[in-house]
């Protein structure tokens, strides 16, 4: 029986185990996604920066003889802005197929872990079975031989009376 109990055990622990990777993992995705939320925010604000750059220089060449000038100046920071912001959205995009690699990989290794602890647990299953059987048989053996016993008792009470 107390096999039984540290097996029992043992599950609990690999089930432990297996919630606190969950909870790692649930934890460490959350924390990734408020950093890109983040990121995704301070694109958003160089976006309407960027936009509010390009209507001043828009407004400007409407107003000043020199305004072409100053919109192709514009335009070329503009571009140069917008190559800076594909280069770092880029960097991203690598940082977070990285990231989703270690992920994936974490994942395939608990999902090994936990058919493993299934494994595990059907083996346990089938040795408590064929240990039921086994007292089952025992059990009734025995009940068998106290049955016997009883008849002899009371046919040897029978025949001293």
């Amino acid at each position: 029986m107390q096999v039984c109990t540290f097996r029992r055990e043992k599950h609990s622990f690999g089930l432990w185990l297996q919630e606190e990777a969950a909870q790692d993992l649930e934890e460490a995705l959350q924390e990734e996604k408020h950093q890109l939320q983040k990121e995704a925010e301070q694109f958003d604000a160089d976006l309407l920066w960027l936009e509010s750059s390009v209507d001043e220089a828009t407004q400007a060449w409407r107003e000043a003889p020199s305004a072409q000038m100053m919109l192709e100046a514009q335009e070329a920071e503009s571009m140069r802005q917008a190559q800076e912001a594909e280069a770092h959205l880029a960097s991203l995009g690598r940082a977070l197929a990285k990231e989703l690699q270690k992920h994936r990989e974490a994942n395939r290794s608990l999902q090994g872990a936990v058919e493993s602890e299934e494994r595990e647990l059907e083996g346990y299953i089938r040795e408590e079975k064929v240990e039921q059987e086994t007292w089952d048989r025992e059990r009734h053996t025995l009940a068998e031989e106290a049955g016997t016993v009883a008849a002899e008792l009371q046919r040897l009470a029978t025949g001293l009376a």
